[in-house]
C-alpha cells in the first residue's frame, strides 16, 4: 500500500537528477574517501593550505537509480588539526575554495559547518544562486 500511495503522490513529477555518495576512513594519519556522483573534496591542512590528494575528483559520473556510477577512491595523508570539506556540487556552487579556506582558520572548529552551510543555503536563495540539493560534511580529527 505505501508503494502505491507513493507512485499516486509522485504521478506528474519527472525526475532527471542523480545522486552522488561519498564513504570516508580513517586509519592511522591516512584518510581513504571513495566516492561518485557529483561531489568534491577539499582537504586543508592545520596551516590553513590545501594538501593535494593522489587522484582527481570525477564529476561526470553521476549514478543514478539504475546506474550505480564509477566510484574513485582518494588517499590522502590526515593529521591532528586538519580539516576535509566534502559537498555535492549544490554545495560547491554557492560557495567559493577561497571562502571555505577563510572559514575553516578564522572559525572555531565547532562552527566551520554551521558558517559553510549557512553561507552555500543563503546563497542559493539569491536571484543568482544556483538551485540543487546541498550535502556537507566537514571532518576534521
Amino acid at each position: 500500500r505505501a508503494s502505491m500511495k507513493m507512485k499516486q503522490a509522485l504521478k506528474g513529477y519527472e525526475t532527471n537528477g542523480g545522486c552522488a555518495y561519498i564513504l570516508c576512513k580513517y586509519n592511522q594519519r591516512e584518510l581513504a574517501i571513495v566516492s561518485a556522483g557529483d561531489v568534491e573534496i577539499l582537504v586543508i591542512d592545520k596551516n590553513g593550505k590545501e594538501v593535494e590528494m593522489s587522484q582527481s575528483r570525477n564529476l561526470s559520473a553521476s549514478p543514478t537509480a539504475t546506474n550505480p556510477g564509477k566510484p574513485t577512491i582518494d588517499f590522502v595523508s590526515f593529521f591532528g588539526g586538519n580539516y576535509a570539506i566534502l559537498g555535492s556540487d549544490g554545495f560547491w556552487e554557492n560557495i567559493t575554495k577561497e571562502e571555505v579556506l577563510s572559514i575553516v582558520t578564522s572559525e572555531k572548529r565547532q562552527d566551520v559547518f554551521r558558517k559553510l552551510s549557512d553561507i552555500a543555503l543563503a546563497r542559493q536563495k539569491t536571484e543568482d544562486g544556483k538551485k540543487d540539493n546541498i550535502s556537507l560534511v566537514v571532518v576534521n580529527i
